[in-house]
């Protein structure tokens, strides 16, 4: 094949798009080149071919690896992001407890520290007896 059928096998698949039109050069080098005549069948048969629906084949498997993937993913993130909102707070509570004690308020911040914990969990029944009540147990 020499450069000159290179040139018409673009100016077929120009003619085949709808990009160029059929000149009497291009015929005449077609009835005398039987490449170019091979090149411009194998064109128009692979037009035909793509042309035919097809059925292809869903792998639903596929399909729901990739969601379960991407749910992990947005999942993981949001762990991420409750991770950093629990740090900042974290942060700044003991900033602020931390500054409080700098400014001389240690004492009371123990009195409330030993009544938070020795007066939560004798709130523990009346949480509990809160929650068979919304689950619907007898009580």
């Amino acid at each position: 094949m020499n450069n000159t059928c290179k040139e018409y096998e673009e100016i077929l698949m120009d003619i085949y798009y709808g990009e160029a039109e059929m000149s009497i050069e291009v015929e005449e080098h077609l009835k005398n080149c039987e490449g170019c005549m091979q090149f411009c069948c194998e064109l128009q048969e692979m037009g035909e071919t793509l042309s035919q629906p097809q059925d292809i084949p869903i792998d639903y498997g596929i399909i729901r690896n990739v969601m379960e993937t991407a749910e992990g993913v947005e999942a993981k993130k949001s762990n991420i992001r409750e991770l950093a909102l629990f740090i900042l707070l974290a942060c700044g509570l003991l900033g602020g407890i931390a500054g409080l004690v700098m400014l001389g308020y240690a004492k009371p911040i123990l009195y409330l520290q030993g009544i938070l914990h020795m007066g939560l969990p004798l709130t523990l029944p009346l949480i509990l007896w809160r929650r068979k009540r919304k689950e619907g147990y007898n009580v």
